[in-house]
């Protein structure tokens, strides 16, 4: 079983609408969530989770030449 899963929002809203987010804890000794994921998905209701900010060199080109 893997020891560490980086998880995103569609996961989240999945488990989060049959009941199940905290099987992340269960299921995974560390669940990483991206900045942008928290942000997106709002109120984390787990406690089992780290944050990481996720740095890309396509996700810099957009916002610095395309304004996205």
């Amino acid at each position: 079983m893997p020891e560490k899963v980086i998880v995103d929002t569609s996961v989240l809203i999945a488990l989060e609408k049959i009941n199940l987010l905290d099987v992340l804890c269960k299921i995974y000794d560390e669940i990483i969530l991206p900045e942008a994921v928290i942000s997106e998905f709002g109120t984390i209701t787990i406690e089992c989770y780290s944050t990481a900010r996720v740095e890309s060199p396509l996700v810099r080109l957009f916002i610095d030449n395309i304004n996205i």
